[in-house]
């Protein structure tokens, strides 16, 4: 049981409430999560696996430049460390234009 009353301000609140019984609940949580081979094919431009996503060995898809940018520079000022989070990006670029650069050297 419970009594209340309010004699503050210009008009006085008064309340009474009385229960009695059980009182049961239940709560039921679930997810589902699928990956969609298509719609990531599609995105980078060839087939790349969840876990090449997550562990940064998949270069950035030119969409998403922007996105990983503003993250890398949030990162950077939260952390104050200056961090590269593609680093093996970095490395593709360079072995490619190493490629390419050997590949033009033997072409002359």
């Amino acid at each position: 049981r419970e009594v209340s009353a309010s004699g503050a301000g210009t008009s006085s609140t008064k309340g009474y409430s009385h229960s009695k019984g059980i009182y049961g609940g239940i709560a039921l949580q679930g997810a589902y999560v699928k990956v969609r081979k298509d719609v990531n094919q599609k995105f980078y431009g060839y087939d790349v696996t969840p876990a090449q996503i997550l562990s940064g060995h998949t270069p950035v898809p030119p969409a998403a430049k922007s996105l990983y940018d503003a993250l890398d520079e949030y990162s950077a000022w939260v952390t104050g460390i200056n961090v590269m989070r593609r680093a093996s990006e970095t490395e593709a670029t360079t072995r490619t234009a190493a490629t390419t650069a050997a590949s033009a050297d033997a072409a002359v």
